[in-house]
């Protein structure tokens, strides 16, 4: 099932209609507009939003329209050993009041960080619709720092998708292939079947490269197709090519984009590979 590896709303503040904002901050670089998920922007990067602790501090995320939400990722402080260990939310509605989170007619408190940089994801029972969500830190450890990102609707939807990669050697036919839920997406005699879910349109792209016969010619192009991906994409690659030296290159190619864009990835080689 497709689930932690992605779906977040990507969230920058001051971007495309979303404004980040706060009560307070425990000094100028602790302002809310450091709270970015993953240290995704320059601006960013220099830290996290942090409270001032003992002042009841929030911090609130805004949207120019109202937007469907499934749940919350919370990071802490990447540059000090501060983080908030519990926090309430609150919703604001179209009808212009904040309502309190809740489950089962009562209040939720959210477990949050136990360190710097791990994602912890908390998800909705239902999905919420709300023109602002506002984040407030109960108990932290050091001071309530946050970095945060929504979880997109229809993430979390009951739809799962199977997938499974095929890469047959020499043996076996000289073929790879991707399929999902039973139906083949990508495939070809040699070379790499890709194949990429977008939780975020819940879209699929697929395509096939022959690295065997034109390594020179389809290995940029398979580069190119994998920087057109969108981040946090489920990426199945399966892999039918003995040509050594370009399996390395390309490989690397891969690992690369992977870390820059933060997807799920999955490559599959032939258990053996001999020349006919």
């Amino acid at each position: 099932m497709i689930k932690r590896c992605g779906c977040f709303m990507n969230l920058r503040p001051n971007v495309e209609g979303v404004t980040f904002s706060t009560s307070g901050a425990s000094n100028s670089r602790s302002e809310a507009i450091f709270a970015e998920l993953d240290d995704r922007s320059a601006i960013s990067s220099t830290g996290s939003w942090c409270g001032r602790a003992g002042h009841n501090d929030s911090i609130d995320i805004k949207f120019e329209e109202a937007r469907l939400v499934a749940g919350i990722v919370t990071q802490g402080s990447p540059l000090s050993d501060h983080w908030t260990k519990t926090y309430r939310i609150f919703c604001l509605s179209e009808q212009g009041s904040y309502k309190e989170y809740s489950e089962n007619g009562r209040t939720k408190t959210f477990t949050g960080n136990s360190n710097r940089d791990t994602k912890v994801f908390n998800i909705f029972s239902e999905t919420i619709s709300c023109r602002s969500i506002r984040i407030i830190p109960k108990t932290w450890h050091g001071r309530p720092c946050l970095r945060i990102d929504l979880v997109h609707e229809g993430c979390y939807a009951p739809t799962s998708h199977k997938f499974v990669v095929t890469s047959r050697g020499a043996d076996d036919g000289w073929y790879c292939s991707v399929t999902v839920n039973g139906i083949e997406k990508a495939s070809r005699g040699r070379g790499f079947c890709v194949l990429s879910f977008d939780p975020h349109s819940l879209t699929f792209k697929a395509a096939s490269f022959d690295t065997y016969v034109d390594a020179a010619g389809q290995s940029p192009q398979m580069s190119s197709f994998l920087d057109s991906l969108q981040a946090y994409s489920v990426v199945a690659i399966a892999v039918q090519d003995t040509a050594v030296q370009t399996d390395k290159t390309v490989h690397s190619n891969i690992l690369s984009r992977a870390k820059r864009i933060r997807s799920c990835w999955c490559v599959v080689r032939p258990r053996s590979c001999r020349r006919t």
